[in-house]
This record gives structure tokens, C-alpha cells and sequence, in this order.
């Protein structure tokens, strides 16, 4: 797939599958063999990582995803305020499996309503994956990314910044 998207000059990101978007819990990886195929097939994307950045997902996200996938959940979102959805007329939502819409001014009392009570752990999609970093870690990657002769020590992130909190 790699030497494909180099062809056509697109980059390749992986993303979870979540059963919170389908419903369907059947095709959520719990059985060991399939955490371990996970394993492996994460491995070979990691040994086909290089600098071209073909492959822009983060061993980082990487890890992390592993963990959701072997945990069953990944606690701690911040939808609403770590990242959110402008829906085609213009509403915010805190997610996009989250169906509350706010008006384009009201992302204080979405994070007030949403997001401080939120419990949700049923994803760990490319949004959310891609903003559970720390700044240094965000900072880190994008440094690594643009400046390759750069070493960066605080982790990876993804390959641009993003604000990650709302101003006041």
C-alpha cells in the first residue's frame, strides 16, 4: 500500500475502528489472536515508517491505539475541547458520535455541559489519537517531521500544530 500512495502522492493514516460509530461490538478486536495480529500488522507499519513520512501515523498513536484495543477503552476524552465538529450548518458538536449540536459562539457551555461530564471511552479515531499528546510531544513531532536533522527527545505527535485549547 505504501508504494502505491507514494505513486499517487497521498500519505497513509490509520484510525481505529469503533464500535461507538457502527454498533457493532462483534468486529471490536478482543480475542488474543487478534491482538496479536494487531501486533504484528503494527509492526510492519512501523518497519515501513521512514523519512518520506508516507506513513504519517505516530509510532506514538500507534502505541496507543495497541493499548485501547487491549484495554477495551481509552478514558480521559476531551471532545469539545481537545478537538470538535463544525457540522455543515455551521453547529458545533463535541464529537462526531456525540449528536448535541451548539451554536457557533457556545463552545464555553459545550465544554461545560459536554465535556467536563463526559465519560465516554469507546474511540481512540485519528482525531482523538492526534490530540492526546502532550504540547511537547505535538511540538517534538513537528519539529522531527519538518526538520528532519532536529532530534527531538519529548515523544511523537502528529505532523502539524493545533491549537489544543481554546483561547480565553
Amino acid at each position: 500500500m505504501r508504494g502505491q500512495s507514494e505513486r499517487v502522492g497521498v500519505n497513509i493514516a490509520y484510525s481505529a475502528y469503533s464500535s461507538r460509530r457502527t454498533g457493532c461490538q462483534e468486529l471490536f478486536l478482543t480475542r488474543p489472536v487478534d491482538l496479536d495480529t494487531l501486533r504484528q500488522e503494527f509492526d510492519g507499519i512501523r518497519s515501513r515508517q521512514d523519512s518520506t513520512h508516507t506513513i504519517v501515523t505516530p509510532d506514538s498513536t500507534l502505541n496507543q491505539t495497541q493499548e485501547y484495543f487491549e484495554r477495551g477503552s481509552a478514558p480521559g476524552c476531551k471532545a469539545g475541547l481537545r478537538f470538535l465538529v463544525v457540522t455543515a450548518d455551521g453547529k458545533l458538536q463535541p464529537c462526531s458520535m456525540q449528536f448535541k449540536r451548539y451554536e457557533l459562539h457556545e463552545q464555553k457551555r459545550m465544554v461545560e455541559e459536554f465535556t467536563e461530564h463526559n465519560q465516554c471511552d469507546e474511540c481512540y479515531v485519528a482525531i482523538r489519537s492526534n490530540l492526546d499528546k502532550t504540547f511537547p510531544q505535538i511540538l517534538a513531532r513537528t519539529l522531527r517531521v519538518t526538520s528532519p536533522s532536529i532530534r527531538a527527545t519529548a515523544g511523537t505527535a502528529p505532523a502539524e500544530i493545533v491549537r489544543t485549547e481554546p483561547r480565553p
